[in-house]
């Protein structure tokens, strides 16, 4: 929630988002962002394998997902692919 207050005060480039939190998951999250600016560059990132719910946040607009754990390279990867990409394309980055 401090989070989705913080983008209403003052946009940011882009957002890593984990897709599994207390309360209200990354899917939902994502969802409450893209009410606060629907173009946000966004970064999807789990534990887990992707699931339908990453999926669905991707078809929604997100970016790019990294499986943790994931290499520092990896990271700097997918925010350049996500700043750099104005296409928004389902798509996932290889594991390191």
């Amino acid at each position: 929630e401090e989070a989705l207050e913080h983008l209403r005060a003052e946009p940011v480039d882009l957002v890593l988002l984990d897709m599994v939190m207390t309360g209200r998951d990354g899917l939902e999250t994502y969802k409450a962002i893209r009410e606060i600016k629907p173009n946000q560059k966004t970064v999807l990132i789990s534990g887990y394998a992707d699931s339908e719910r990453v999926l669905e946040a991707q078809r929604l607009g997100a970016g790019c997902f990294l499986r943790k754990p994931f290499s520092l390279e990896a990271l700097g990867a997918a925010i350049r692919t996500e700043l750099d990409g104005p296409e928004k394309t389902v798509r996932n980055l290889p594991e390191n």
